[in-house]
């Protein structure tokens, strides 16, 4: 074993090191905060790009926050494997979305929403909804849109999706009805196509379709980035069978996952505007 190879390990507990030499096949680490995921994954990659297993350059490391990502660059330039790119899921999926765009839907990429605020405040007076517009508010219906989308509801299954979920959103110290943020949610989609814009669940959701409905786009994909894309499992495994999964709320990486493969071209075309 390599000299670098060996320090890389005697920084990790048994567990940790568990983790990291387990180069081959999908692995799966389930750890509460703070006891060294980040740790175990990072030195897993460099572990395995100084044993050869890997090149960095094909590899991409996904999390769900910017400031994992960041974190995880830094440590990844610290263990000498600078050359593997670390992004948040949305980030990987809209850099591949803008580069396939031209060549699966053509035309100018649309208008991307970094906040609904706006958005929703307009759904709302079109939807003829009575309700406060305070920042509360126009943030639970967001988070419902959100909701809605990352599980497939379209806005006219949101009414029974919510009431199966028990969902509850409360202004002025009442209970907003469900029917009414169904409204606030087709208004808003319709909203969006109109002003031809895009959320960042859209951007999970067409990365989604396109791998889904383009066999050329799925290989170019798999040739671009060289590992496995954890938001479509199912399709990565045909690909690439290196890759790994941790986080201590790993139950909404595994509902990510269980969700997104079953979302056929049928039911995105209702979730998504067309272009």
């Amino acid at each position: 074993m390599a000299q670098l190879a060996e320090s890389i390990l005697a920084a990790l507990d048994d567990e940790q090191r568990a983790v990291a030499t387990a180069v081959r096949g999908p692995v799966c680490v389930i750890a509460g905060a703070g006891t060294g995921k980040t740790r175990a994954i990072t030195h897993r990659l460099a572990y395995a790009v100084d044993i050869g297993v890997i090149e960095p350059q094909k590899v991409l490391a996904l999390t769900f926050t910017a400031r994992a990502a960041g974190e995880m660059r830094t440590r990844l330039r610290a263990l000498g494997v600078p050359g593997i790119s670390a992004r948040t899921f949305h980030a990987a999926a809209l850099r591949q979305l803008m580069y396939f765009w031209p060549e699966v839907l053509g035309g100018r990429f649309p208008q991307l929403l970094t906040t609904k605020t706006g958005f929703i405040t307009e759904a709302i007076n079109r939807a003829g909804i009575t309700t406060t517009k305070n920042n509360s508010i126009l943030r639970d219906l967001a988070g419902e849109i959100e909701w809605s989308k990352v599980l497939g509801f379209a806005p006219d299954e949101y009414q029974r999706a919510s009431d199966d979920y028990s969902r509850r959103i409360i202004s002025g110290g009442q209970r907003v009805n469900s029917g009414d943020i169904a409204k606030v949610y087709e208004a808003y989609e319709s909203l969006k196509r109109q002003e031809r814009a895009i959320d960042f669940e859209d951007v999970l959701l067409l990365t989604v379709g396109m791998l889904e409905e383009d066999r050329d786009v799925v290989i170019g994909f798999a040739i671009n980035i060289g590992t496995s894309l954890l938001m479509n499992i199912r399709m990565s495994l045909h690909y690439n069978n290196g890759y790994s999964i941790s986080g201590s709320a790993i139950a909404k990486i595994f509902a990510l996952l269980a969700i997104l493969p079953k979302l056929s071209i049928h039911s995105l075309a209702r979730l998504l505007p067309s272009y």
